[in-house]
């Protein structure tokens, strides 16, 4: 560490100017040692504790650097390349964090883990592998046959959406065991897959309700609305789409486990949104009205050719019956009706 000290009207040289007089009205800095108390000097970089040095910055030379060879450039820790772990970092460990990537990214997958072992087996409790929703395998359980079976129940289970208990004998394959290991070994399967989608279509006063709630709640959401500067403002919605639905189901691919909330100023725009909506895979579909103007939709959807089968997908009026008045109320009842939708499909 050095102090600057201003020292006017000295003839210093200029820098780069060996011999040459500087103007000597002008100030220029000099570097001095700084000198703490009784005539001790701190040397840069470093701090005195007792009679030894250590570095003043964490992680020592590789912080001060920056040079991931060293090091991690906080702790001074070294990264394994190859893995991307820290040591001491386990595989497991490190497929949670795939898992966490893989959710982000908006897709599914599986966490098969090993919760109970007898005799000799191929994995301890505790070893885990994630099967992604293409059929990647992560980590690993035992490998073999075992693990064989273990991925191939993976398509079920995200397609059921709930855990399952898979217990193996390794005993003698021609009983069907997939080892020979001796041990039995159960495994835990857990389907992780990405918050379902809320679509809100019109985005005025409960429209912007059920979004703040919906989001809240930890849904996916995406807002759309045809009305040109409705949408400017900010709003908790993670996709916004300017524009008529048609625009929006462009951007959004709708599933089973989704939900179209159909909360507009008119009948024109009900019927315009649920000719879209029925053509793709969204589980549930909501509209807002009364039974008066459900009943116009509905003629006007018949004449357009919309079948029985088609207008049983849709629920009208929305939500639970809550007495509910105001726009955050009525956003409660939409959204508790979605929620019971849900848990109701998980059990």
């Amino acid at each position: 560490m050095v102090c600057r000290h201003a020292v006017a009207g000295r003839n210093l040289p200029h820098a780069g100017q060996r011999g040459q007089p500087d103007r000597p009205d002008r100030a220029v800095e000099e570097r001095a040692p700084c000198r703490l108390g009784n005539g001790r000097r701190r040397l840069e970089g470093s701090e005195r504790r007792g009679d030894r040095l250590r570095p003043s910055s964490p992680g020592g030379e590789a912080a001060r650097t920056g040079n991931p060879t060293l090091g991690d450039k906080v702790t001074g820790t070294p990264v394994d390349r190859a893995s991307g772990r820290l040591p001491g970092q386990t595989a497991e460990a490190h497929i949670l964090s795939d898992l966490v990537d893989l959710l982000a990214a908006g897709r599914s997958g599986v966490l098969a883990t090993v919760i109970s072992t007898d005799r000799s087996v191929p994995r301890h409790a505790g070893s885990r592998m994630l099967i992604t929703d293409d059929g990647r395998r992560i980590g690993s359980v035992g490998g073999g046959e075992m693990e064989a079976r273990v991925a191939a129940e993976a398509d079920a289970c995200l397609a059921e959406g709930t855990p399952r208990l898979l217990e193996y004998q390794l005993v003698n394959p021609g009983d069907g065991d997939p080892g020979v290991c001796g041990g039995r070994a159960t495994i835990l399967m857990e389907p992780h897959m990405p918050p379902s989608t809320v679509l809100v279509i019109g985005y005025g006063h409960i429209g912007q309700a059920v979004t703040d709630l919906a989001h809240w709640l930890g849904y996916r959401v995406v807002a759309t609305d045809d009305r040109p500067g409705t949408l400017d403002d900010p709003t908790a919605a993670d996709l916004v789409v300017a524009g008529p639905v048609s625009e929006a189901l462009e951007q959004v691919d709708l599933t089973p486990r989704d939900h179209a909330v159909v909360v507009t100023r008119n009948t024109d725009l009900d019927v315009e949104s649920l000719v879209c909506l029925l053509t793709t895979d969204v589980g549930s579909i909501g509209v807002m009205g009364s039974a008066r103007r459900w009943e116009t939709t509905c003629q006007r959807l018949r004449e357009l050719g919309t079948t029985p089968d088609d207008l049983k997908r849709v629920a009208s009026p929305i939500g639970l019956e809550l007495g509910a008045e105001n726009p955050e109320e009525i956003a409660v009842s939409v959204m508790a009706q979605i929620v019971a939708l849900d848990r109701s499909t998980a059990r």
